[in-house]
């Protein structure tokens, strides 16, 4: 009798810190999958050196303070206002843009201003 007891309020302590473990883990688990967040973000704004280099047809690129090189896809009528892609060539400028998938790695220039 005193074993049947004993063991009551034992397995009633032992289901409670069973389920606080379970709810624990679910949050953990359930949070884990935002937190992780590993893709490259669309938007980037860089400024840096904007460069053109001629090859049968204009490529252009800017250069930002720590050496990364990101190739520019430039519609050209958004450079008129300045005075067109070549018053910016050698200029420092910020171009806010967004991520293309091809070619890997260029931004499509939205906005460009002198720096």
């Amino acid at each position: 009798m005193h074993i049947k007891v004993f063991f009551r309020p034992l397995f009633f302590v032992c289901a409670i810190f069973l389920l606080i473990g379970c709810a624990a883990q679910q949050t953990t688990e359930s949070a884990t999958p935002a937190a992780l967040p590993t893709q490259i973000p669309n938007t980037a704004t860089i400024t840096g050196w904007f460069t053109t280099v001629w090859n049968g047809e204009p490529h252009y690129s800017i250069t930002d303070d720590q050496g990364q090189v990101t190739k520019l896809l430039l519609d050209e009528e958004l450079a008129k206002p300045l005075g067109g892609p070549l018053a910016l060539d050698r200029k420092r400028v910020t171009i806010s843009g967004e991520f293309v998938s091809d070619p890997q790695g260029a931004l499509r220039v939205l906005s460009i201003r002198f720096e």
